[in-house]
């Protein structure tokens, strides 16, 4: 799926709102963006978003 500039700067920041605040190694960022993407993709809302990047990191839902 193409996205234009502007939906992947609305998307960086939904995905820099979901992370804010988490203390996460530098390694894992690159990985927690591609599934952020992923989920982004497959539609997910912010709360999805949230939950499935917690859900990653090992953070309760």
């Amino acid at each position: 799926m193409k996205r234009t500039k502007a939906q992947q700067k609305i998307d960086a920041d939904r995905i820099q709102r979901a992370i804010t605040g988490m203390i996460l190694s530098m390694t894992a960022i690159p990985r927690i963006y591609a599934l952020a993407e992923k989920l982004i993709a497959e539609g997910a809302d912010d709360a999805q978003l949230k939950a499935g990047i917690r859900q990653f990191v090992g953070e309760p839902v």
